[in-house]
């Protein structure tokens, strides 16, 4: 559209399309950033869970009398979560079954976050036969 020398300001047209860029723009920045923290909510709950699976492992490894009590993680990985730390607990479920519970914490944006896992281990294994 050609305008007349002697018109001064913006058709609203211009305004408009203006302010579509920019609240295009402030979209997209809004939605990198919560991207950016659901990319280091999903990282840190990967690490801890394979902290906390490592762990319910090594206990499965070892004789059956000797999974006993209670203790706290000393995984390395531990120390890739903000304030990361853990502990498991064995206690009898019924007969020859113990059940491990494995929690693993670690604080991130001022908020608690945290796994448990938890699992039954058998003198024979969970289906004797």
């Amino acid at each position: 559209m050609i305008r007349d020398s002697s018109q001064k300001g913006y058709l609203l047209i211009e305004v408009c399309v203006s302010l579509l860029l920019v609240t295009f723009i402030l979209v997209l920045y809004t939605n990198a950033i919560n991207i950016m923290r659901l990319i280091d909510f999903s990282k840190y709950k990967l690490i801890a869970t394979n902290v906390a699976s490592r762990k319910i492992e090594n206990l499965r490894n070892i004789p059956y009398d000797q999974v006993t009590g209670t203790g706290t993680l000393t995984d390395p990985e531990l120390g890739k979560l903000p304030l990361g730390s853990g502990s498991w607990n064995v206690s009898v479920h019924q007969g020859d079954l113990k059940q491990v519970t494995v929690q693993v914490n670690w604080k991130e944006n001022q908020r608690d976050n945290s796994i448990k896992l938890e699992t039954l281990i058998g003198q024979n294994g969970l289906n004797p036969k």
